[in-house]
């Protein structure tokens, strides 16, 4: 999963710090929050619904929530739709991530 990898060392230690308070706060599963943590970009606006959507439909499809299964979908499912993206005329999502181009 070498870009997903890539998003995570772009991180900076404040940018860090503050994401990991933000995401401390929310309502949600540990598991959650560490995968969010490890994983700040799918927080973004133009990420975040792509996220959501793939996490729905895994738990409809059966997958347990808070699994590894379920959190490597989430990431395979949001890189795939990037991609899909990118070859399509806009290409708006794909050009505002960096290391996917």
């Amino acid at each position: 999963m070498p870009r997903a990898e890539e998003l995570q060392r772009q991180r900076t230690p404040v940018q860090d710090h503050a994401h990991h308070a933000y995401v401390d706060g929310l309502p949600i599963s540990e598991g959650k929050k560490a995968f969010l943590k490890q994983y700040p970009e799918l927080m973004r606006d133009d990420l975040a619904p792509i996220a959501t959507r793939v996490y729905r439909q895994a738990l409809a499809s059966g997958i347990e929530d808070d699994s590894p299964q379920l959190y490597e979908t989430i990431l395979q499912g949001v890189i795939s739709e990037i991609g899909q993206l990118a070859l399509s005329p806009t290409r708006f999502v794909v050009d505002k991530v960096p290391g996917l181009r």
